[in-house]
């Protein structure tokens, strides 16, 4: 009867930390994609419709920054907006499916964090309490609500560490297949959490486990080999096209401003990101001993701890490499992180209750959860609040759209993320950014079908070099002014 009456207070802790999220979450789910990180935001929910309204096939994702090309550009494997794109084309509100799509894998992956800690420590009481910790996480509660591949890729590592743990205690081979599938195809989704993977191969070849033996040795690495194929192969494939992105070279390739920022970015992100961000600051009272413990832990017994190290340290490894790219701005970047924070929270929050009286323990671990609540809504809120772009195009995009016939190719600007001024024209075309449209490059797009040009800036539509390639003026919608543009054919004075 205690177990059952146990089970029931733990369901309904994790039911309650749903319902409050939700309610948190609230006035966010019809919003439109606005604030911190649109960009990335707009990208992947361009990607999510090309997948509805063009090309079902997973293979090819389609920018709208295309000018009269097909569009065509991967780099993760798209499985998320691939998935969120069905019941788009069926007919749903894109929006609404971007939001309560991502809220349903943010749900996945707490109930993924409270299974997998509740295994660790062997006990559901603390998986209950990683549940509301890494749900009220400032970092996991504003990426559950924005479209971006990420939290998929965080789900499915928190299931595949999961199974790893228990296929250590039981030793079931559909449990070692089942991890790995999970977490390569975490890897598939984004890259860096295939580091995961390190789990895996340490336990082959470093493996001291009585059961082990060859036989079982070599079909754990088949399997590793044969589930990891896929993410070698699609990667191999898309790679080579990533041409003028920095992330492939990192550290390799900085800026000479880069260079000088690079210590900089590192402090920032230890005296803020990590404890701001992805742990919150009430958290760091439990954090803090946790890590402690954590390092005590592995120095008294390095042997059964060495296996744990691999995923984190090589993920720190990869920030450092990507710094200058991260700056102080990209924080998705330290979400594979959140596993293990979380537990070490938890290995705190232990500590604290066998050192405390019944009473003393359950209230501050209670204050810890409600104020990283309250700290987390009051930190996270203005980013959503926060437009990140001319507010114009949010205000008119329904007009905008109606003022440009569907299919129109569209050159517009000012747009530094190549991504939000089209996806809020729900048109495909060209983009320049920071005034900068040579005439050259506007002929160029002329030629290859295009027919508008919407602009935000008067810098180069009351520009006289660009005057004269006008038509007409469409309309005005506050600073956004859209133009006919005429065809070379019809300008017989500048061939």
């Amino acid at each position: 009867m205690k177990v059952l009456h146990t089970k029931w207070l733990i369901s309904a802790g994790f039911l309650l930390v749903i319902l409050v999220s939700f309610l948190m979450h609230g006035s966010i789910f019809k919003r439109e994609l606005t604030g911190f990180h649109v960009w990335r935001q707009t990208e992947t929910q361009n990607t999510i419709l090309s997948f509805a309204h063009e090309d079902p096939s997973i293979f090819n994702p389609r920018r709208n920054e295309r000018g009269a090309g097909d569009g065509i550009f991967r780099m993760e494997f798209p499985l998320m907006q691939w998935l969120f794109s069905k019941p788009v084309r069926w007919g749903a509100d894109p929006l609404v499916v971007a939001r309560y799509g991502d809220f349903l894998v943010g749900l996945l992956t707490l109930l993924g964090m409270g299974f997998l800690t509740r295994n660790v420590f062997k006990n559901a009481g603390w998986g209950m309490l990683a549940v509301a910790l890494m749900a009220f996480t400032p970092l996991f509660y504003y990426y559950t609500l924005n479209p971006l591949p990420d939290l998929m890729a965080l789900c499915l590592t928190v299931w595949g560490l999961w199974l790893f743990v228990r296929f250590r205690r039981e030793r079931k081979y559909w449990l070692w297949g089942l991890s790995v599938g999970l977490i390569a195809l975490a890897g598939l989704v984004k890259l860096p959490y295939v580091l995961y993977m390190g789990l895996h191969f340490y336990s082959i070849f470093i493996s001291n486990h009585k059961h082990d033996e060859r036989s079982s040795l070599w079909i754990r690495l088949l399997t590793l080999l044969v589930l990891l194929a896929p993410v070698a192969a699609w990667y191999a494939w898309v790679i080579p096209g990533w041409k003028g992105n920095g992330i492939t070279r990192g550290v390799l390739n900085m800026s000479d401003v880069q260079r000088t920022q690079y210590f900089y970015y590192l402090w920032y992100h230890l005296r803020t990101t990590l404890p701001e961000l992805l742990i919150g600051w009430p958290a760091m009272i439990l954090f803090v001993p946790g890590l402690v413990i954590a390092v005590q832990k592995f120095r008294k017994h390095p042997k059964d701890y060495w296996i744990w190290l691999i995923p984190p340290v090589a993920l720190i490894l990869l920030i450092l490499f990507e710094l200058n790219m991260i700056e102080t701005h990209h924080d998705y970047y330290f979400m594979p992180l959140l596993p293990y924070l979380v537990l070490i929270t938890i290995l705190g929050a232990r500590w604290l209750y066998e050192r405390s009286g019944h009473i003393t323990r359950l209230v501050l671990i209670s204050l810890v959860v409600i104020g990283l609540g309250f700290s987390t809504y009051f930190r996270i809120q203005p980013r959503w609040d926060r437009i990140g772009f001319n507010p114009d195009w949010l205000t008119y995009k329904m007009e905008l759209r109606r003022a440009i016939p569907e299919g129109a190719l569209v050159i517009a600007g000012n747009d530094v993320s190549h991504h939000i001024f089209l996806y809020y024209l729900n048109r495909n075309g060209w983009v320049f950014e920071h005034n900068w449209l040579t005439e050259d490059e506007l002929r160029s797009a002329i030629t290859h079908g295009c027919r508008f040009m919407v602009s935000d800036t008067r810098a180069v539509d009351g520009n006289p070099q660009f005057i004269k390639y006008f038509g007409t003026e469409v309309d005005r919608f506050g600073s956004i002014r859209i133009f006919t543009l005429k065809e070379i054919s019809d300008m017989p004075d500048i061939h």
